[in-house]
C-alpha cells in the first residue's frame, strides 16, 4: 500500500526525487500528496515545477532528436563534398597525366628537362588537392565532433546562475509591525519593518562592543519585508531540485566544521553533510542550511524573488527603532532566548527560541547561525557619514558583513544586535547561513 505521507516528509521524499531527475516517481508522490492536501500552495509550486520538468524533458528529446537528424544530414553532405572533391582531383591528376605523356619525346630522344618540370609540378598539383580536400573534410568532422561534445557538457553540468521564478506574486504594501506574508516560492513567513528611522551600532559607553560599531547613528529605511526565520535545508533542497544548482563547498569538495575539539577544513563538508561526508541532515529538515557561500545565498534569494538584506535593514529588524542592545531586550541572553555558546552543540531547528523574538517579529536574529548580509565590510563604515537614508554599505571591500552570531560564539559582542564580523565571500562553515528580503510596495 503506499506510504502515508505528513506534508513536510512528503515534500522531502519529493525534493530527492527531483533532484534524482526520478519524475515518473515523483509525479505519482505528489498525486497522492494532493489527494491528501488538497490545495495547499507548496505542492501547487512542487506540481508547477513537475510539470516543466517533464515539458523541459519532452523538448529536450524532441531537440535531441531534430539535432541528431541535422547532424546526419550535415555529416551526409560533408561525405558528398568530400567525395565530389576527390572525384575531381582524381579527373584533374588524369587529364594533367595524359597531357604529360602526349607531350613526352618519342624513344630515343632526350627529354627536356623543362617537360620533367612540367609534368612533376601536374603531380605536385594532383597531390596537393587531394591533400587540401582531405584536410577540409577532417577539420569539418573535428569541429563537429567539439561541438557536440561542448553542447553535451553544457547540458551535463549544473547550471549556477539559476533563473528566478517568474510571476511571484508580490507582497502587500508594509505599514504596521505585525504584518506578516508567505512567499508564495518557498513557503517562508516574512515580517514586516515598517519605513522610518532607528539607531544603528552601539552606544560608546558599550564595553562589549567593538570600535567598528560606532558612533551609533540614526538611520532611516524604506519598508520592507524579512524572512522570519533563517531559510532552512528544506527550502534549499526545493531550490537546488528545481534548478541543479552546485554550491561552492560541492564545487570546490571542502568547508569550514567544528569537530569537537577546534575547527578544521574538512574534506566532504558541504550543506548535505555539514560536517564532512559522515554527517547527514537527519531530522535537520527545519534547521537553518549551512556551508553555504555568499555567493550561494545570492542565488537562492534571487531565486525566490528576493535578496540578501543590507546590513542596516538586517540591524533594524533584528533591534526595532529605539536601539535595544538585543532582539529581546537589553536583558543578557539566556537559555531560553538564543542557542549560542555550545548550548546545544549544533544548530537547532528554526524558531526554537520565540522569548528571543525581535520587535519586528523576526526569530533567531541572535545566535544559531551566522547570517549573511550584501554589504561589503569596512571597519570605518560608521565615521563615512553624517546623513544615512537607505545606506547600501561601501562601494568595494575584502569581505562581506555577517552578523547575527551563532551556536558556537560565545561573546556577548557576537549576538548582540549591532555586532559586526566578516568573512570571505566564498568562505562556508557549519554555522553560517542566511535569511532574505524583499522590498516593500512604495
Amino acid at each position: 500500500p503506499a506510504p502515508v505521507w505528513t506534508l513536510d516528509d512528503g515534500l522531502y521524499a519529493l525534493a530527492g526525487m527531483e533532484t534524482a531527475q526520478e519524475w515518473p516517481r515523483a509525479e505519482a508522490l505528489l498525486k497522492q500528496l494532493e489527494a491528501a492536501y488538497p490545495g495547499n500552495p507548496r505542492l501547487i509550486l512542487a506540481r508547477k515545477r513537475i510539470e516543466q520538468a517533464l515539458a523541459a524533458r519532452r523538448a529536450a528529446e524532441e531537440r535531441a532528436a531534430r539535432e541528431a537528424a541535422e547532424r546526419a544530414r550535415q555529416a551526409e553532405t560533408a561525405r558528398q563534398k568530400a567525395e565530389t572533391a576527390r572525384q575531381k582531383a582524381e579527373t584533374e591528376t588524369r587529364l594533367k597525366q595524359a597531357a604529360a605523356d602526349h607531350a613526352r619525346p618519342q624513344a630515343g630522344e632526350t627529354s627536356p628537362p623543362a617537360d620533367r618540370s612540367q609534368r612533376t609540378s601536374g603531380q605536385l598539383v594532383s597531390r596537393r588537392t587531394l591533400l587540401i580536400g582531405a584536410i577540409a573534410v577532417g577539420l569539418l568532422v573535428f569541429l563537429m565532433v567539439c561541438g557536440l561534445g561542448a553542447a553535451w557538457m553544457l547540458d551535463a553540468l549544473p547550471g549556477n546562475q539559476p533563473t528566478a521564478v517568474s510571476n511571484i506574486t508580490p507582497p502587500p504594501p508594509c505599514t504596521n509591525i505585525g504584518q506578516t506574508w508567505t512567499s508564495p516560492v518557498d513557503g517562508m513567513n516574512l515580517v514586516c519593518v515598517p519605513a522610518g528611522d532607528f539607531l544603528m551600532g552601539a552606544a560608546d559607553g558599550d564595553a562589549d562592543a567593538d570600535d567598528d560599531e560606532k558612533p551609533q547613528h540614526t538611520v532611516y529605511l524604506d519598508a520592507y519585508w524579512i524572512d522570519q526565520t533563517e531559510v532552512t535545508n528544506a527550502m534549499f533542497s526545493e531550490f537546488v531540485a528545481a534548478t541543479r544548482y552546485r554550491t561552492t563547498a560541492e564545487m570546490e569538495g571542502s568547508g569550514w566544521a567544528y569537530m569537537g575539539s577546534g575547527w578544521d577544513w574538512v574534506d566532504g563538508a558541504n550543506w548535505k553533510h555539514p560536517s564532512g561526508p559522515d554527517s547527514k541532515l537527519t531530522d535537520k529538515d527545519h534547521h537553518p542550511v549551512v556551508q553555504i557561500s555568499w555567493a550561494d545565498a545570492v542565488a537562492y534569494c534571487e531565486w525566490v524573488g528576493r535578496r540578501l538584506p543590507s546590513e542596516a535593514q538586517w540591524e533594524k529588524a533584528a533591534r526595532g527603532s529605539g536601539g535595544q542592545t538585543y532582539p529581546w531586550g537589553d536583558q543578557l541572553p539566556g537559555s531560553k532566548t538564543l542557542n549560542f555558546n555550545f548550548g546545544d552543540g549544533d544548530t537547532t531547528a528554526v524558531g526554537s527560541y520565540p522569548d528571543g523574538v525581535s520587535p519586528s517579529g523576526a526569530l533567531d536574529m541572535a545566535g544559531n547561525v551566522w547570517e549573511w548580509t550584501a554589504d561589503w565590510y569596512d571597519r570605518g563604515y560608521y565615521s563615512s557619514q553624517t546623513t544615512w537614508r537607505n545606506p547600501v554599505g561601501p562601494t568595494r571591500g575584502q569581505y562581506r558583513v555577517v552578523r547575527g552570531g551563532s551556536w558556537c560564539s560565545n561573546s556577548l559582542g557576537d549576538v548582540s544586535s549591532s555586532g559586526r564580523d566578516w568573512n570571505a565571500a566564498d568562505d562556508r562553515s557549519d554555522h553560517l547561513g542566511f535569511r532574505c528580503l524583499i522590498d516593500a510596495a512604495p
